[in-house]
């Protein structure tokens, strides 16, 4: 198997990671590893179909192949997914305020199930570290306090 395969691979699945983390198991999804130019990857979506056809560059020029960076590349096209119901319904002609209210509240809770880590994280251990005299463990009760109330 070629790097460019193994590329490929690590395309799909980072991709069909992420489409799933974001909860986008309504679309079906075709890949293809062909010439787009400039550009790293891209993904063009039916929303009529619910199809996205997405696309890693098998041509990439030479001087952009240092900032190449699949995994990136893969979620960075899972988030245009992710918004496309938006972006189709901004460009409809017509589009009522319940579809585009739909489509923000869809978008809304697709997102809560990825916001569900902490909001605060130490950066090192709290017994160390002190920010303005307060040692870090005080700061995070505190934040933690203010954050429930």
């Amino acid at each position: 198997m070629s790097e460019e395969d193994d590329d490929f691979i690590l395309f799909q699945e980072e991709f069909t990671k992420w489409q799933y983390r974001f909860g986008l198991t309504e679309y079906k999804v075709y890949f293809k590893y062909e010439d787009i130019g400039d550009y790293f990857a891209n993904i063009t979506v039916n929303q009529a179909d619910v199809v996205a056809t997405v696309r890693l560059n098998s041509d990439l020029a030479e001087k952009h192949r240092p900032f190449r960076n699949i995994q990136e590349d893969a979620k960075h096209e899972a988030l245009h997914m992710l918004v496309y119901k938006l972006e189709y319904l901004a460009c409809s002609r017509y589009v009522s305020s319940e579809e585009i209210e739909e489509a923000v509240e869809s978008l809304v809770h697709k997102l809560e199930g990825l916001v569900s880590m902490p909001l605060i994280h130490p950066p090192l251990t709290c017994d160390i570290v002190e920010t303005e005299g307060i040692r870090c463990k005080e700061v995070l009760q505190d934040a933690a306090i203010q954050v429930q109330v």
